[in-house]
């Protein structure tokens, strides 16, 4: 799960979603089990309460000025050259030409894609959220069972002539997903549709799997997340936004600390235990340092 770097702000309009506030660091627990009863909810962390869920290829194009439609042209480049480069900068990694591995792998790894971060776990992206914030921080919940209703209605009505995303569910291979997500990349390339679903490559690779880690993808991606989701019903219900105040939100920093959630143990390796020290003597301050929290 690729959030941990800034954010510029961006807008996105008729997005429709409820928002709620954590009044205390319990709430974290007792009131998300009652606001998100099932495991289908996913979870999604913000620094700034103001960003909208969008892709690091829309934030990408609209950052160098490639129009809406060239979207897709700048989707296949990055395939493109990726796959191309991927031996050389990886000699030990098996080549794959499974797009989903590939696009998991790049957005792993940097490089702008469809694909947009989500955890199942609300513990990970308050941590998420709460670790570079300034003020006051946001934790996005999409409710995976009604993306899969939804998609599964509008996709036959839109475009009967791609596969249902239950047919992707079903097998979630690699032909099924060029075929659903990216027909333009087809030999005899069709119209896609615009829907947003998960999607997991089968094979998880170690981030994923340590951050409880799913994508959302978008099925035309000239469009937004927001304009992509413009056919779904019931919205407000589905897609809430969980504000923490910056003051809280510091306090729950230090709880997470000490569950053991933190830089280190979601990117295990030298450079994830650097940045976690971070926190921990925010965590530690009083013990170690005498300092007060809020002291001045």
């Amino acid at each position: 799960m690729r959030t941990f770097n800034r954010r510029r702000k961006l807008r996105a309009e008729g997005l429709s979603f409820s928002q709620k506030r954590l009044r205390s660091g319990d709430d974290l627990i007792r009131q998300f089990r009652r606001w998100f009863p099932t495991t289908r909810w996913m979870f999604r962390g913000h620094a700034n309460a103001r960003w909208l869920p969008t892709s690091s290829l829309d934030r990408y194009c609209s950052e160098y000025g490639f129009p809406a439609n060239g979207k897709a042209i700048v989707e296949s480049f990055f395939l493109q050259d990726f796959y191309r480069h991927l031996p050389a900068q990886e000699p030990g990694l098996p080549v794959t030409n499974d797009l989903q591995l590939l696009l998991a792998m790049m957005q792993h790894h940097g490089t702008p894609t469809r694909l947009i971060d989500w955890t199942y776990s609300p513990f990970i992206a308050a941590y998420i959220a709460l670790e570079t914030a300034k003020g006051e921080a946001a934790i996005w919940a999409l409710n995976g069972e009604w993306l899969q209703r939804e998609a599964n209605r509008v996709v036959p009505q839109a475009a009967p002539h791609l596969p249902r995303p239950s047919d992707y569910d079903r097998d979630r291979d690699s032909e099924t997903f060029l075929r659903l997500f990216m027909p333009q990349l087809m030999k005899q390339p069709v119209k896609p549709a615009a829907f947003v679903y998960t999607v997991n490559p089968l094979l998880l690779n170690r981030r994923l799997s340590i951050q409880q880690g799913v994508f959302t993808a978008v099925g035309d991606v000239t469009k937004s997340f927001v304009a992509n989701l413009a056919r779904y019903k019931g919205a407000r219900e589905n897609v809430v936004k969980v504000v923490i105040g910056r003051r809280l939100g510091r306090d729950i920093l230090s709880m997470l600390h000490r569950m053991g959630i933190n830089r280190s143990s979601l990117l295990p390796g030298l450079d994830g235990f650097a940045w976690s020290l971070r926190t921990k003597m925010h965590a530690l301050r009083q013990t170690r340092t005498r300092i007060q929290p809020w002291s001045s």
